[in-house]
């Protein structure tokens, strides 16, 4: 442990002398927030970003280890109290850490605070208040933090396209449920879940040309998914695609 600290220090110090002494360099202010941060020493890490990060904004590693310190704060703050602005806090660090990188406890507090509130909205779902359910999902949502799996993600925006068609604001529910669609089979899975809702609300919008072709895409991307069936079934339902009628 007395080991660790005289190192830290030691490199507190090479860091110090570095950056008077060599050119502008956004990397030397990077690790020693990095450092500060693993001494526990908050304040003198948040100087030191704050002052880097009016000269280098968009430098990724000041944005990560800014990230690190927001989550760092947010949890001291969320021990204390437990108020939004602290789940706020780590919010915003979570996002900057980026998937993966987030810390340990801070994940863990975000990820519970998302099933909480995702577990309430299916309840409201289950007894059909609408507007309840979509509230609900939105605020999970914006709880989950980058590293989660994107089949949780996916599944919570589904639930938020559905509420919207259920409360008669088809518009939004379509751009949440093509941008699923899209991003599905730019990973390549299968989620069928979200093409079947796309191609039900497009058909209950009299736009049955485009369900027709939103269908027939997935059965040609993914001709071998177990759900293929169902989608045959629903490309039947739509009927024959309409033909241009020709002049006499």
């Amino acid at each position: 442990w007395l080991t660790r600290i005289k190192r830290s220090l030691k490199a507190l110090r090479v860091l110090e002398i570095a950056t008077r002494l060599l050119p502008p360099d956004p990397r030397f202010p990077a690790l020693q927030a990095r450092v500060l941060l693993a001494r526990g020493e908050l304040g003198a890490c948040k100087k030191v970003l704050e002052e880097a990060l009016r000269r280098w904004p968009s430098f990724p590693g000041l944005l990560f280890q800014k990230g690190r310190l927001l989550c760092l704060e947010g949890m001291e703050e969320w021990k204390r109290e437990k108020s939004q602005r602290a789940l706020e806090k780590v919010i915003r660090g979570a996002s900057l850490c980026g998937p993966g990188k987030v810390p340990l406890e801070a994940d863990s507090l975000l990820r519970n605070q998302a099933a909480r509130v995702l577990e309430a909205a299916e309840a409201a779902r289950a007894g059909k208040d609408w507007k309840k359910a979509l509230s609900l999902l939105e605020k999970g949502i914006h709880y989950l933090p980058p590293g989660v799996p994107r089949e949780v993600r996916w599944r919570a925006l589904l639930e938020k396209g559905l509420c919207l068609t259920r409360l008669d604001r088809p518009l939004k529910a379509l751009r949440i449920l093509e941008a699923l669609d899209l991003d599905a089979r730019a990973e390549k899975v299968p989620f069928i879940q979200a093409v079947r809702a796309r191609a039900a609300l497009l058909a209950a919008m009299g736009r049955e040309e485009e369900a027709r072709k939103v269908v027939r895409t997935w059965l040609k991307t993914f001709p071998r998914s177990p759900g293929s069936k169902v989608l045959q079934d629903l490309l039947r339902k739509l009927g024959p695609a309409s033909r241009p009628s020709r002049g006499k």
